[in-house]
C-alpha cells in the first residue's frame, strides 16, 4: 500500500538507532503485538532516540489475561511519546486508543488484511455442514481449556481442523492459509489472527471471549459473533447462526484510507 521501496528491522532485536537515523527517511512502526510488555525496551528506546519522522501504524495493546501470563502491556509514557511525535497513527481497536489516550488515533482493520485479499480468494465449501475450523492462541490458553473444548465438539458431533496458527521453518502463512482457512465456512478462534485472516477471506468468525483483543475485535467489526463458552459454540455451530452475520467490506475501508495517507506521507517525505 505504501508504493515505495521499504527496508525492514526486527524490533526482536537490538535496534542500531544510529545507523537508523542516518540511512533512513523515515520510520514505519507496524506489528499487531508490538504493543506486548516485551517490547517495552523498543517503546522507550524509539521515544529518546529515533530522530525520523514515524508513522505508526495497525498496531494493538496486549494484556496479561492467562493465569500464567505476568508481563505488562508496553508502557503508556513511552508509547504515548512516540504517538504524539509521529505524523500518522493507526490502532486496531477502541481498547488501545482508549489505553494509551491518543484520541487523534485513526482506528482501523488490520492492514494484513490487504496482504490477504489481495493473494487468496476463499473456496466455496459446496456443502450444508459447515466445515468448522479451531484457531487456538496456544500461548495464552491454558492446554487443558484447549483440550476440553475439542472434547466438547467432537462430543456433539461437529467436525473440525485445528490450528495453533504458528508458521514455522516447515510451514509458512501462505501454507497455513491455503491448507486450513480456505476451505471453511466458519473459524473458531481464541487467537486474534485467526479471525483476522478469517474476516478478511469473508469467512464468519466465532470469537471466544478469551481475552480484551477478542472481544474489541468481536465490537469492532461486522461478521464476527462472540462465544463465552464452549457449550455456546456449539449452540450456534448447530443452529447455524453464524448464517445470518452481516459481511459488509465497507469495514475494510478505513484500512485503505489509512494506506493512502501513508502513501502520501511517504511520497512527501522521500521527495524531500
Amino acid at each position: 500500500m505504501l508504493n515505495c521501496q521499504t527496508d525492514v528491522w526486527s524490533v526482536h532485536s537490538i535496534v542500531d538507532w544510529d545507523y537508523v537515523n542516518q540511512n533512513y527517511k523515515c520510520a514505519i512502526i507496524g506489528g499487531a503485538g508490538l504493543l506486548h510488555g516485551a517490547f517495552s525496551r523498543f517503546w522507550e528506546e524509539a521515544a529518546e532516540k529515533c530522530k525520523l519522522p514515524i508513522v505508526c501504524w495497525g498496531i494493538g495493546a496486549c494484556f496479561p489475561v492467562a493465569p500464567h501470563a505476568q508481563t505488562e502491556p508496553a508502557p503508556r509514557k513511552a508509547v504515548k511519546a512516540v504517538f504524539e511525535r509521529s505524523l500518522l497513527v493507526d490502532v486496531r481497536d477502541e481498547l488501545t486508543r482508549e489505553f494509551y489516550g491518543h484520541s487523534d488515533a485513526s482506528v482501523s482493520f488490520c492492514p494484513t488484511a490487504a496482504w490477504i485479499r489481495g493473494e487468496f480468494k476463499k473456496s466455496d465449501s459446496g456443502n450444508a455442514t459447515p466445515n468448522v475450523l479451531l484457531v487456538e492462541h496456544v500461548e495464552l490458553v491454558p492446554a487443558e481449556d484447549v483440550d476440553a473444548r475439542k472434547r466438547t465438539l467432537k462430543r456433539n458431533g461437529i467436525r473440525f481442523k485445528y490450528t495453533d496458527n504458528v508458521q514455522t521453518r516447515f510451514e509458512s502463512v501462505r501454507s497455513i492459509v491455503n491448507r486450513y482457512y480456505l476451505g471453511s465456512s466458519v473459524v473458531v478462534t481464541t487467537r486474534l489472527h485467526g479471525a483476522i485472516i478469517a474476516r478478511s477471506l469473508g469467512i464468519p468468525v466465532i470469537g471466544i471471549s478469551h481475552d480484551g483483543k477478542i472481544d474489541a475485535f468481536v465490537d469492532a467489526w461486522d461478521g464476527v459473533m462472540r462465544a463465552g463458552s464452549d457449550e455456546e459454540v456449539v449452540d450456534i455451530l448447530q443452529n447455524c447462526k453464524y448464517d445470518s452475520l452481516e459481511m459488509d467490506d465497507k469495514v475494510f475501508e478505513s484500512m485503505y484510507e489509512f494506506g493512502r495517507s501513508a502513501a502520501k506521507v511517504m511520497q512527501d517525505i522521500t521527495a524531500i
